[in-house]
């Protein structure tokens, strides 16, 4: 029977533990913490930055009710999960209406100052339930440091606005 027919996913965090010879010596749950939601979140994007030591998962839909995926109600997550693995520690910054919080991409980019900034491409911006395709020509970034959102316009070499989405495959392009 399908995993999500008979129990409730819920965001669990945990830590192997490693002994000085770099043999693993078990599992340890962590406190996901209050502000971080219950049910495991997925259509986000996720980024991991070793050099802060720490892991992102921006945006993405949760399920709740029903008894199948298809009668259960979405919710859209207008937030950018931080992972802090030093601390051990979850943390939630939120994700202004005008960024897209499903199936869009996340990188990393280094930039001038130390924590560098995380971009998102792509994927469909919710406003009041409704889904829209973002704009290839928008650029959304985060500036971990200063914690500020920028929209950047991105443009081709004859400096058009770059709005064309191209799949390979054609599927997919349906939201969750």
């Amino acid at each position: 029977m399908p995993l999500h027919k008979n129990q409730s996913l819920k965001n669990d965090l945990w830590h192997f533990e490693m002994d000085e010879g770099g043999v693993g010596s078990g599992w340890t749950e962590l406190d996901a913490g209050e502000n971080v939601t219950n049910s495991r979140p997925s259509h986000g994007a996720s980024c991991n930055v070793p050099d802060l030591q720490k892991g992102y998962y921006w945006g993405g839909i949760t399920r709740t009710g029903g008894n199948t995926v298809t009668e259960s109600s979405v919710t859209y997550l207008h937030f950018l999960t931080v992972f802090n693995m030093q601390q051990e520690t979850m943390s939630t910054i939120p994700v202004p209406d005008f960024v897209p919080v499903v199936n869009q991409s996340l990188v990393i980019l280094n930039t001038a100052t130390r924590s560098g900034a995380l971009v998102a491409l792509g994927g469909y911006v919710e406003r009041n339930g409704t889904l829209s395709l973002a704009r290839m020509s928008s650029i959304y970034v985060f500036d971990i440091e200063s914690q500020e959102w920028i929209v950047q316009t991105g443009t081709d070499l004859n400096g058009d606005a770059i709005d064309d989405v191209a799949q390979a495959d054609g599927k997919n392009l349906d939201p969750p």
